[in-house]
């Protein structure tokens, strides 16, 4: 049987002086007590801590899940943490989706005025001093970029192991998919640098699942970060 090697994509970070979105969430409510909940309590609830289920995803709790890890880093770089306005979510499912449609991870975007960044959060309504976005793809499975997998059919849905006809390799839970998410973009020097910048007050994230044909599940994430002009 053939193994297979899959290496990971990640786009480069961009820091710029304008960005803005559009979009209204599924629930206002509750992406709001999911992003303002006490970082720890979040950490511990049981649903955070659960295998993500490709065919049922909460994108608020893992979009949440993204938000508050990407505090947890800062806080522990004696940064600031970020607050979450919901129109800089918007503006960056408005990157994931293209990003999703493409199946490639860029900072352009197709869409009318929606070009740049800079534009995207413009979209939303957010007129800014400091604007930056993180963009990239990772796996939905506990996979390693560039380990041999082995992919078969069971039950029809495809799965991958480490061995030929052995275990597949399990999903992340929500908190694990955005540790892991962060743990790459802190590998990369751009993408490192917008996490821990000093000038951003606010953030928001979106994951977007994507599955290629015979592909493993994965994630297409972007971040928006932002200042407004000092008052």
């Amino acid at each position: 049987m053939k193994s297979l090697t899959i290496s990971i994509a990640l786009g480069f970070a961009l820091v710029l002086s304008a960005v803005r979105l559009a979009a209204a969430p599924d629930d206002d409510d509750r992406l709001m007590e999911l992003h303002t909940a006490d970082p720890e309590a979040f950490r511990e609830r049981v649903e955070v801590r659960k295998a993500i289920n490709f065919a049922h995803i909460d994108s608020e709790l893992l979009d949440a899940a993204v938000f508050h890890e990407t505090n947890r880093r800062r806080v522990a770089h004696k940064l600031a943490p970020l607050g979450f306005l919901p129109q800089l979510r918007e503006a960056a499912r408005i990157q994931s989706r293209e990003m999703v449609r493409l199946r490639q991870v860029t900072h352009a975007n197709t869409g009318k005025n929606l070009g740049t960044p800079a534009a995207r959060i413009r979209s939303e309504e957010l007129d800014g001093a400091y604007y930056a976005e993180n963009v990239a793809k990772t796996f939905g499975i506990r996979y390693k970029a560039g380990t041999s997998v082995y992919p078969r059919d069971v039950d029809g849905r495809r799965v991958f192991s480490v061995e030929p006809g052995g275990p597949p390799i399990p999903p992340h839970t929500y908190l694990s998919f955005a540790a892991h998410l962060l743990d790459e973009w802190m590998a990369s020097p751009g993408h490192r640098r917008n996490i821990l910048a000093e000038e951003p007050v606010s953030l928001g994230t979106s994951c977007l699942h994507d599955r290629e044909q015979k592909g493993m599940d994965s994630f297409y994430c972007s971040q928006e970060f932002y200042a407004p002009f000092p008052k």
